[in-house]
């Protein structure tokens, strides 16, 4: 029930394209995950978000990450604008060591793929955590999954997208 509710408020504060005002994000949302749906239309929300995002950025390493450890889980041999991708699963376990070792391994050329944020209080509280961190410049959620960037060049937001 309290997952209904989430949504439903997820989706009177979201937005699309027409509400973003960061050409970052706009690109992305247009060229990126908007413009690949009908790729991956036989993916779950989630894996489209996933792929549209490793394909519009560039991705070269794909690197799964659980509260203590990570794996490598693909590499991209083609030209790069982001270097790493980290997916993070469930942020269900997570504390604040286990955030501290994430975030030092995070920079400018990488990004942060949070899997299913709204999961429980648990970690949609760390998801929280994560978006007001001073780290994180560029916040998007999707409610199926989350994107967070370091961006020198951009002020901190943080952006509810419909897809």
């Amino acid at each position: 029930m309290r997952r209904i509710a989430w949504k439903f408020s997820f989706l009177i504060k979201s937005t699309n394209q027409h509400g973003v005002h960061s050409p970052f994000v706009y690109f992305f949302l247009t060229k990126g995950i908007y413009n690949s749906s009908h790729k991956y239309k036989n993916l779950s929300k989630n894996s489209r978000i996933l792929q549209s995002t490793l394909d519009y950025f560039h991705v070269e390493n794909v690197i799964g990450i659980s509260a203590n450890r990570m794996n490598n889980l693909h590499t991209n041999p083609r030209k790069k604008k982001y270097k790493k991708l980290y997916y993070i699963p469930d942020l269900t376990y997570y504390d604040e060591k286990s955030f501290q070792t994430l975030i030092s391994s995070v920079n400018e050329d990488s990004i942060l793929y949070i899997n299913n944020p709204y999961k429980s209080i648990k970690t949609l509280n760390n998801w929280n955590n994560l978006c007001r961190s001073n780290l994180f410049n560029v916040s998007i959620d999707f409610f199926v999954s989350g994107l967070l960037f370091k961006r020198s060049e951009q002020q901190k937001e943080h952006f509810r997208l419909r897809v």
